[in-house]
């Protein structure tokens, strides 16, 4: 099937698909490493290293993001993607910030169940940029 639309276009829906697989990809990523910590299956600092990993990829997809050449159409929601992903980081960093907190798990439960929701609201917004595809 070949498309209407300007090559500049087809290539920038190409790269909102891959942000929208790589945020699919670590909400998984997360809840796994959650999961193994909240059995005892991993230690500590593997757990940290888990977590520290997904805030590292959720880091560099909001870099990926920030800098994405946009086309016309999709300029004016382009801003409010940039903070939906920079949504992502705040969270895993609250993840962390809540796995290392002297409480009974609370603040780091939370901040996982909050990134899955940011995780939605960042593949939402991404809908939103496609929909303005002419």
């Amino acid at each position: 099937t070949t498309s209407t639309l300007p090559a500049d276009i087809l290539a920038f829906l190409q790269e909102v698909d891959r942000f929208d697989a790589v945020s699919q990809d670590l909400l998984p990523e997360l809840n796994q490493v959650n999961d193994q910590w909240e059995e005892r299956e991993i230690s500590s600092d593997e757990a940290t290293a888990g977590f520290a990993a997904v805030r590292n990829g959720a880091q560099e997809l909001a870099n990926q993001v920030a800098a994405t050449t946009v086309p016309d159409p999709y300029a004016p929601a382009w801003p409010d993607t940039i903070v939906a992903s920079q949504q992502l980081v705040t969270t895993a960093d609250a993840v962390i910030e809540g796995f290392e907190a002297p409480d009974d798990g609370t603040l780091r439960r939370e901040a996982v169940a909050q990134y899955q929701v940011d995780t939605v609201a960042f593949q939402d917004q991404l809908d939103t940029v496609r929909a303005l595809t002419p």
